[in-house]
């Protein structure tokens, strides 16, 4: 369960201290005893008729009855956070020049979401998939207009994005969706909620210093939109 997960995480940390790398393999373990719990609050990203998905988010958080904090899981689990954002850290996606900023992490556990947009995200968002799986893409729309309704996009206007292979960096106010699979899927996402400021200085510190979050800034996050936003444009000879 979660208590293991945490002890695990914080077991591999210590070891790897500051020379060492946080691996996939590291994170898929941990991952593997997390215990996902249901959740029935994501509406635009249920399948079918599923009621509920398996899905947390640890970090900073808006909350649904209005103010902002850190979930409770967060505050229980830290290391696992910790964990996470060292793993991001120790393997930056490709094209970046700099370490990923964002104040939050969303952990979902076998379901393949439908189109949708993110409501509550800055924008740039980091995503990797782990676990034994076939299929498991991202579909992603980089050229979203934001204005046509999810349901009415058509996958041949998306890049079809291989997670499970490398972390994609993408824009989560960006239609997004995944790819049918069969086997254990597990999808981490990096982003910032909107309005992280307003969490408070001392939930700030705790998300900083015991979680690992590398906090993000209007420099930092205006780099990670331009680069979510021109990564695929054909450069000019």
């Amino acid at each position: 369960g979660r208590f293991v997960a945490d002890k695990l995480a914080q077991s591999i940390l210590k070891e790897v201290k500051a020379g060492g790398k946080v691996t996939d393999a590291h994170a898929t373990e941990v991952l593997r005893l997390w215990g996902f719990a249901q959740n029935s609050g994501r509406l635009n990203v249920l399948p079918g008729n599923r009621k509920w998905v398996y899905s947390d988010t640890l970090g900073a958080i808006q909350r649904r009855t209005g103010g902002y904090g850190i979930t409770p899981p967060t505050r229980r689990y830290p290391g696992v956070a910790k964990l996470l954002n060292r793993w991001l850290l120790d393997n930056r996606p490709q094209g970046i020049s700099e370490d990923f900023v964002c104040t939050s992490i969303n952990i979902n556990a076998n379901y393949g979401a439908r189109t949708h947009r993110d409501g509550n995200n800055v924008g740039p968002s980091a995503i990797r998939a782990f676990g034994d799986f076939k299929g498991g893409e991202l579909w992603y729309w980089n050229k979203d207009d934001r204005k046509t309704k999810p349901e009415q996009l058509q996958n041949k206007t998306a890049r079809k994005l291989n997670i499970k292979k490398a972390t994609a960096v993408f824009d989560g106010n960006f239609a997004h969706s995944v790819e049918k699979f069969e086997g254990e899927r597990i999808s981490v996402v990096f982003f910032s909620c909107r309005n992280h400021n307003k969490v408070g200085s001392t939930n700030m510190t705790f998300l900083k210093n015991r979680c690992g979050f590398k906090w993000p800034n209007d420099k930092a996050m205006g780099k990670l939109r331009t680069f979510a936003h021109t990564q695929f444009a054909v450069k000019k000879k």
